[in-house]
């Protein structure tokens, strides 16, 4: 037997967000942000975001940009109910099961802060353009699946054949990292060339170990 029950929820969102883009000069620019969200189930978040684009000639843009988030866990995150059978049966007929997701009611929020280095060269017909940019996101209270105690028992019996239960938790702090690269070329008119290569690394920090 499975102890799962059906969990119904009821719950609204509302956000609103204010944005000023200001050029001070021919060359530099900002724009200022703050998005406000709010949940009947998680309260309420403010997210700045703050930009500066800086062109000292037609071919050369710097970008720089920071900006924080609020994510809401959401009922597939906190609510969802599902397990993996191996397909192979075990000496009672009985198909072998190793994983099963329960629902965990008890998540918060991920809060993440962002921070992306941008420089784009290109030529004075701009025809040619090369964009490269580094990214480096913190994630707090990072939503990941991992093994679980559900009533207090870290395994439960799937048409008669014990499985280990994992759930959605929040665990501690995570970063995401990476480099994103794009070439592009208007070889003749209408035939443009384009190649990119993105690179990217994430792990998540819980208790002072990294996985």
């Amino acid at each position: 037997s499975i102890p799962i029950k059906i969990t119904e929820l009821n719950y609204n969102n509302a956000a609103g967000y204010f944005q000023l883009q200001s050029a001070w000069t021919e060359q530099f620019s900002t724009t200022l942000g703050l998005r406000y969200d709010h949940g009947s189930r998680y309260g309420g978040s403010f997210n700045p975001r703050v930009g500066l684009v800086y062109q000292p000639e037609d071919s050369t843009i710097f970008k720089l940009l920071y900006g924080e988030a609020f994510r809401a866990p959401s009922p597939m995150d906190t609510s969802e109910t599902y397990g993996i059978i191996s397909g192979t049966k075990n000496a009672a007929g009985q198909y072998t099961s190793s994983f099963f997701h329960v629902p965990n009611l008890n998540l918060k929020p991920e809060k993440s802060l962002t921070a992306d280095f941008g420089i784009v060269i290109q030529s004075n017909s701009k025809k040619i353009k090369f964009e490269n940019t580094y990214f480096y996101t913190r994630l707090y209270d990072a939503i990941v699946t991992d093994e679980f105690l559900y009533n207090g028992q870290s395994t439960i019996v799937y048409d008669g054949t014990t499985s280990q239960v994992f759930a959605n938790q929040n665990k501690g702090k995570a970063f995401i990292t990476g480099v994103s690269t794009n070439f592009s070329a208007e070889i003749l008119p209408g035939l443009l060339l384009n190649a990119n290569f993105n690179y990217t690394l994430g792990s998540v920090v819980e208790n002072g170990d990294t996985s």
